[in-house]
């Protein structure tokens, strides 16, 4: 079994598999109900294969148990860039018994992609190498199909390299790469729905009023701190090692405050995701 949100996924991949198109079930309205297509389209690729019905979820498991070896992997290779080999090693033990980084790789999320792809990101930005090979804008790319917020990261991270090293060059390649997969994307959920964005943004973010998702997101925010507050305290001290005005610990930072400005944005409350999982 994955968690709800990625069954939904599943649902509309069972239902392209079986030629009924993006939707929720055979003979269902066209509703996007879902916000990972390349995510949703790689689970479809399985149920084509045969793997449907009580081993449906199986193949999305061992990806998650794949990615989170890449994960451990590129948070070696990070912490190597931030402070040697031993700061290598803390991170990848943090990052292989963190267990809600776990979970959200083995349960069927889309996230256990994007955190290596953010990971491998922050790394090859602390080489501070001014220009990238195809591939690494490629995979930016993906990022975005994959779902579309991780543009948030892609630009506000490039837009950080351009300021601290005077070369614009990387923004721009980053900015083409978010465009054109980010106007394909819309197209598409335009032409096949009827809307731009998925039916989740208006049931998550347009319904609900912005202080409302900004208090929710911070007492999220707040919970998520005091659960692993021995971890942030440990990076806290990290980032202070460092110092606070070096590029790593603003570059760390900055990421951090990407993500907890996009938890806020779109933290919906919980009576409200119950009553979309129950009209799915």
């Amino acid at each position: 079994m994955l968690i709800d949100d990625a069954m939904i996924s599943m649902c509309y991949a069972r239902s392209l598999a079986e030629g009924c198109g993006w939707v929720w079930y055979c003979g269902a309205e066209r509703v996007q109900g879902y916000t990972n297509f390349l995510w949703t389209l790689y689970m479809a690729f399985w149920h084509f294969l045969g793997f449907s019905g009580d081993i449906g979820a199986l193949p999305i498991l061992l990806t998650g148990l794949i990615t989170i070896g890449m994960q451990v992997y590129w948070l070696y290779r990070l912490g190597e860039v931030v402070g040697g080999e031993a700061i290598g090693r803390m991170n990848a033990w943090v990052g292989a018994v963190f267990f809600p980084l776990i979970r959200w790789h083995v349960r069927g999320m889309e996230t256990g992609v994007l955190a290596v792809l953010l990971t491998y990101y922050l790394y090859r930005l602390l080489r501070v190498e001014s220009r990238w090979r195809l591939w690494d804008l490629v995979w930016v790319g993906v990022g975005v199909l994959v779902r579309m917020d991780f543009a948030v990261w892609a630009v506000g991270l490039a837009a950080w390299a351009a300021y601290t090293r005077k070369s614009w060059r990387l923004l721009w390649e980053v900015m083409s790469i978010v465009g054109i997969a980010g106007i394909a994307l819309i197209a598409f959920q335009w032409a096949y729905y009827g809307e731009p964005v998925p039916h989740t943004y208006y049931v998550k973010v347009r319904s609900v009023p912005l202080l409302y998702r900004v208090l929710n997101g911070l007492i999220s925010l707040a919970k998520y701190t005091y659960v692993n507050l021995a971890l942030f305290a440990t990076a806290l001290y990290g980032l202070w090692r460092l110092g606070w005005r070096q590029e790593k610990s603003m570059l760390l930072g900055l990421s951090f405050g990407l993500g907890v400005l996009l938890q806020m944005w779109v933290e919906m409350p919980g009576r409200i995701h119950l009553r979309e999982v129950v009209s799915c």
